[in-house]
C-alpha cells in the first residue's frame, strides 16, 4: 500500500519546519525549510485546485525558518545564510517566471527566524534578532535597494519577532523582553512599550 503524502510535507519529516502561508492574486502558497536545510516553495495556482509539489526556493542551504511576504503574483522569502550568518533572500514572480535571490549586507549572528511584512504603501519591512539580543530593521520601497539596517534601542529581547500592518500604513513590532515574560510593542517613531 503506498503513503499518500500531504502537501505540507517536505523532505522526509512531516514536523521539520515552520509552516508559513501567504497568499496573493488567485494563487496560494507555502513556504518552509526542509529536512535537506533548503527552503521550499509549494503553489496552489487555482484557488481549491491541485498543489505544484514541494520544489527548492533557492540555492543556498538555510538554518532558520523562513519568513514570507506575497504582493500579488510575487513573493519574497527571508531566512539566515548558513554559511555567511546574514539574511538570505529570493524573490519569485510566478506569471513572469522571474526568480532571483541574494543575502543581503550587514548584520550577522541572527539569533532567530527574521519577521517580514508590507505597510500600507507597498513598502517592504524586515526586522530580525541580531548580536546581543537587539533588534533591527530594514526596508526596501518599491522599485527600489534596501534602506540599510537600524537598531532600534534600549531593549533586548528573547523571541523571534512579529510583525502587526495597521491600516494607517504604519507597521508594528511585537517580540518578547529579555527581563521577564514582557511582551514588548515598538510602533513606528516611537519608543518601546509594553503592549497594551
Amino acid at each position: 500500500m503506498r503513503h499518500r503524502k500531504d502537501p505540507d510535507e517536505v523532505g522526509h519529516d512531516p514536523d521539520e519546519v515552520d509552516k508559513r502561508q501567504a497568499q496573493g492574486k488567485d494563487s496560494n502558497r507555502k513556504d518552509k525549510r526542509g529536512s535537506d536545510g533548503f527552503a521550499h516553495l509549494n503553489r496552489q495556482l487555482i484557488e481549491y485546485g491541485a498543489w505544484s509539489g514541494w520544489s527548492k526556493a533557492g540555492t543556498r542551504v538555510i538554518s532558520t525558518d523562513v519568513a514570507a511576504v506575497a504582493d500579488g503574483s510575487n513573493i519574497d522569502v527571508f531566512a539566515r545564510d548558513a554559511l555567511t550568518e546574514r539574511i538570505w533572500m529570493a524573490s519569485s514572480d510566478i506569471e513572469s517566471a522571474v526568480f532571483s535571490e541574494t543575502v543581503l549586507d550587514g548584520l550577522t549572528m541572527l539569533e532567530y527566524a527574521p519577521a517580514a511584512a508590507l505597510d500600507g504603501k507597498g513598502e517592504l519591512r524586515l526586522v530580525v534578532v541580531g548580536a546581543g539580543n537587539n533588534l533591527y530593521w530594514n526596508r526596501r520601497r518599491p522599485a527600489e535597494p534596501w534602506a540599510g539596517w537600524n537598531a532600534l534601542p534600549r531593549q533586548r529581547v528573547r523571541s523571534r519577532p512579529a510583525l502587526l500592518p495597521l491600516g494607517d500604513g504604519r507597521v508594528e513590532i511585537y517580540a518578547t523582553a529579555s527581563r521577564g515574560w514582557e511582551l514588548l510593542r515598538v510602533s513606528e517613531l516611537a519608543s518601546w512599550a509594553a503592549a497594551q
